[in-house]
């Protein structure tokens, strides 16, 4: 039996060897899935991807399956006072599907209106932009940070953004079937119902927040007639109280 080594392994994107696999032959390793922290090579943007060893050619590769980023960053980058756009759905490129989740933050909390155009848009233009990419080349623009920083421009113009990333993409390996159907049926069940109870939560607390300002305002108008009537009344009993002769 042969002896087990390290193998260097190119990944595509990189098209460097920057990652080593410890066993007797490549070829043994084919279709073997590999978790890959990315975090280093994204700016310190804590992220992660699943490889996996496939072959193009005569070389040994390791292709991205997915890549996401990791819940406590998205956690650690909401802040107070803002408002979350998230979105799922699937779209076809040239050689793959791809499941792809957007996740925006506004800077400030925002109107259920203003979310849902944020969240049309941002699926919009990553069909249109991804419609003619292959697998490897949207991996490469969402890895460069191009995608992020394309559709963060395209979206401030609706409203300004603290945050725009992709938090997940994954292929679809299995062949998706009536691609259309399938995908408005699962956001209209699934997503938009889910999305419209947490936007009729957010607004009621918006509208009971201003409620609460109008009751404040009207309690200090009450408190100011009150005065005035009090300092009226105080000035007409000075009036009429003469001062007695001796």
């Amino acid at each position: 039996m042969a002896k087990k080594k390290f193998h260097a392994l190119n990944v595509e994107v990189f098209n460097k060897p920057i990652i080593q696999i410890y066993s007797e032959n490549l070829e043994n390793e084919l279709g073997k899935k590999i978790n890959f922290d990315l975090t280093r090579y994204l700016k310190g943007k804590s992220s992660e991807a699943k490889l996996v060893v496939g072959k193009s050619g005569s070389n040994y590769i390791a292709k991205f399956e997915s890549l996401k980023i990791l819940p406590f960053y998205i956690k650690r980058s909401v802040r107070k006072g803002t408002s979350y756009v998230e979105d799922s759905f699937v779209v076809k490129v040239k050689d793959a599907y791809l499941r792809i989740k957007p996740f925006l933050l506004t800077r400030k909390k925002v109107h259920r209106s203003v979310r849902k155009s944020l969240r049309e848009n941002a699926k919009s233009f990553v069909e249109k932009l991804l419609r003619e990419k292959t697998r490897e080349e949207v991996f490469r623009l969402i890895i460069s940070l191009e995608l992020q920083r394309i559709m963060n421009k395209k979206l401030r113009k609706t409203y300004p953004l603290a945050f725009c990333d992709i938090r997940n993409i994954e292929v679809l390996n299995k062949k998706v079937e009536n691609f259309e159907e399938k995908t408005e049926k699962k956001e209209k069940i699934s997503v938009e119902k889910i999305k419209e109870s947490e936007d009729e939560v957010e607004d009621e607390k918006i509208e009971e927040t201003e409620e609460k300002i109008e009751e404040k305002v009207e309690e200090k108008k009450e408190k100011k007639t009150r005065k005035k009537k009090e300092n009226t009344e105080e000035k007409k009993e000075k009036k009429t109280k003469k001062p007695k002769k001796e």
